[in-house]
């Protein structure tokens, strides 16, 4: 078996494309066709992870010990350069904003809130999927969604911990779910894949058809995101089924592809940095008042991230090698950058 199936990585790799472009400014429609990402990004990882313990369950609090600081170190430690380069740079940051963004409820780092999110119940899911059947786990995952969908109003009214609520607790089970399908996907036979898709996708097009009929108007996916919702997650679900369907076709060829291979082995490995650093790009760009093409925006990003998260991982791993370290300080630097 190989140490890393280039599908995973392919998957992941387009996620955290599809949420770059996001955030250049595309046309309304691309933005639209997009909306998949998160979603995808999810499915991957659920895949991944069962893909590298398949022969194994982790104990939970060891798996928490490894996985969060993983999420929260590097976060924190690019936040604190983030914000204090800006500030050099005359941007004014209020307190809100500062305190909002480490705890991952402001700006472009929700998204880590909701890995650290599916990192708290991937283990228990883990388990869920392997004490049932196949048929049974996922009769267990659309269940719960459903209860998500029938409950989520009332539970947004509650009057006590509504910061909590509307922070945490309303996106556990949409991600979960869709964190449930990623660890069973390998299991899923092709028909299976595409009944899933197609019904999803139909299940999408006909709540879009209800919004319209009763609000009179075409409704962006987006609007229903912030929790997800049927309109949201039904079509992320889809997408990301067909995408793994045909990455699946072509994967033999990728890996044949030395170039192809390298990049999505190393953007797929790479995600969280790369991630941060767009975003530090991106500020950049706005503060240089650089208006650029979305397209050629688009790359500048995504070239600049890539390159900037390769350069740090080559002056780490060549600290760790030639400077005289102690073990403690080179798992510290692994954490903060390399794993």
């Amino acid at each position: 078996m190989q140490d890393r199936d280039i599908k995973f990585d392919v998957l992941k790799a387009i996620g955290l494309l599809g949420i770059i472009l996001a955030h250049v400014n595309p046309p309304t429609v691309l933005y639209q066709l997009r909306n998949f990402d998160v979603g995808l990004m999810v499915i991957a990882s659920g895949a991944l992870l069962s893909y590298t313990n398949s022969k194994k369950q982790p104990s939970y609090f060891n798996y928490l010990k490894k996985r969060i600081p993983r999420l929260i170190a590097p976060t924190w430690l690019f936040l604190a350069f983030y914000f204090t380069i800006f500030s050099l740079a005359g941007e004014n940051f209020t307190q809100k904003v500062i305190i909002g963004t480490f705890g991952l409820t402001v700006g472009y780092v929700w998204i880590i809130r909701i890995f650290l999110i599916i990192a708290i119940v991937a283990p228990l899911i883990v388990r869920i999927s392997r004490v049932l059947t196949k048929t049974q786990f996922l009769a267990v995952i659309f269940t719960a969604y459903l209860l998500h969908e029938v409950t989520l109003g009332a539970i947004r009214q509650i009057p006590y911990f509504t910061y909590f609520i509307n922070t945490y607790l309303v996106y556990i089970i949409p991600y979960s779910c869709l964190l449930g399908i990623g660890i069973i996907l390998t299991k899923l036979s092709k028909k299976e894949i595409i009944a899933i898709s197609v019904t999803s996708l139909v299940v999408f097009i006909a709540t879009g058809i209800y919004l319209y009929l009763t609000l009179g108007e075409i409704k962006a996916g987006h609007s229903y995101k912030y929790p997800p919702q049927l309109y949201y997650t039904s079509y992320a679900l889809g997408v990301s089924l067909i995408l793994y369907y045909v990455v699946a076709q072509f994967s033999d060829k990728i890996t044949r592809n030395k170039v192809l291979s390298k990049f999505f082995i190393f953007t797929g490995s790479n995600t969280l940095w790369i991630y941060l650093w767009h975003t530090f790009v991106l500020n950049c760009l706005k503060l240089a008042k650089i208006n650029l093409n979305f397209v050629v925006a688009f790359f500048v990003v995504v070239s600049s991230a890539i390159a900037i998260t390769h350069i740090q991982r080559k002056i780490v791993g060549l600290s760790i090698k030639n400077l005289d370290i102690n073990p403690g300080q080179t798992e510290l630097l692994k954490v903060l950058f390399l794993k």
